[in-house]
């Protein structure tokens, strides 16, 4: 399938949408991403358009989990076969394995998708009585944005498939084996690249005329009891990834225009003390002078160190 126009399109299948069908290499969040904490060089090696030797790899078993997680959750529907072997071991189990994915099936092991059910049925539960009740209903499941954006060095290609494109809300489920707790994902946004991911969505439905209020992450737990946490990004946090979203996407457009992928710098780099760890080293040499002291009044007053 190929991308002509910008627009909204809900029927791009996702080995389509990540072989990126725009006209032209296009900039997706977890390019830009890439850009911002690595080099234009790893944007380069990462993209299916531009590496020759990209491979994008046999999925691992936590990205099927995550992928069976997100189809039951949001759209009700049922992509697991539970196979009944204690492992994969077997040539019969092998066999089943396949015939499911032939299938385009995904197959676990029958404990495993108990598991899985379970864990989608409880989350459903958790977010109708939640204040986001509202989250993936009424909008369109798996939706891809596909615009473009004027740079300094020309116009760029962009593209997201964001789990639920609602009139309202973009929705992005986010399944954990750990905590969601909100102060342990809050910590996430900036360094996982989530909060560069709401800003980048966002751009993109505003760029297509539409009028979303927010984008929400919800997290969810994958194991008992099923914790769920919604989280959006506070307008100071939302101005830190819209500057980072503009940054990608001008070096993208100088890498693109100019065909330069640089890497990290070729110069020696110096690392320097940041100001809290300054403030810290002040703290410790008061700390130690004003023990210094201390032990000094003790020698003089009882003539015996420490007595």
């Amino acid at each position: 399938m190929r991308i002509i126009e910008p627009g909204t399109y809900p029927d791009v299948p996702a080995a389509a949408y990540h072989a990126d069908p725009c006209p032209a290499p296009s900039l997706s969040a977890s390019i830009a991403h890439k850009l911002e904490t690595q080099s234009a060089l790893h944007a380069w090696a990462a993209h299916p358009r531009l590496n020759p030797d990209h491979d994008a790899g046999a999925s691992t078993e936590a990205q099927e989990v995550g992928t069976a997680l997100h189809a039951l959750i949001i759209e009700g529907r049922d992509m697991i076969d539970g196979h009944p072997f204690p492992d994969w071991r077997t040539k019969v189990a092998q066999a089943a394995r396949d015939a499911s994915r032939a299938a385009g099936r995904i197959p676990l092991l029958e404990e495993k998708a108990a598991e899985l059910w379970e864990c989608a049925s409880s989350v459903r539960k958790n977010l109708a009585v939640h204040e986001a009740a509202d989250a993936f209903t009424d909008g369109v499941p798996e939706a891809v944005m596909a615009w473009q954006e004027e740079t300094p060095w020309g116009p760029i290609w962009c593209r997201s498939r964001v789990d639920w494109l609602g009139a309202a809300f973009l929705d992005d489920l986010k399944t954990t084996t750990g905590s969601a707790h909100p102060d342990t994902w809050s910590k996430k946004l900036l360094p996982d690249g989530y909060a560069l991911q709401a800003a980048f969505y966002l751009r993109g439905a505003r760029a297509l005329g539409r009028r979303p209020r927010a984008f929400r992450f919800i997290v969810a737990e994958q194991k008992p009891p099923y914790g769920v946490t919604v989280m959006q990004l506070a307008p100071d946090l939302m101005a830190i990834a819209e500057d980072a979203v503009e940054r990608a996407m001008e070096a993208w457009a100088w890498s693109l225009r100019e065909n330069r992928w640089p890497g990290y710098p070729t110069r020696i780099c110096h690392a320097e003390a940041r100001s809290w760890e300054l403030a810290a080293l002040e703290d410790r040499k008061v700390t130690r002078k004003r023990g210094y002291m201390h032990s000094e009044a003790r020698v003089l007053r009882t003539g015996v160190p420490f007595a």
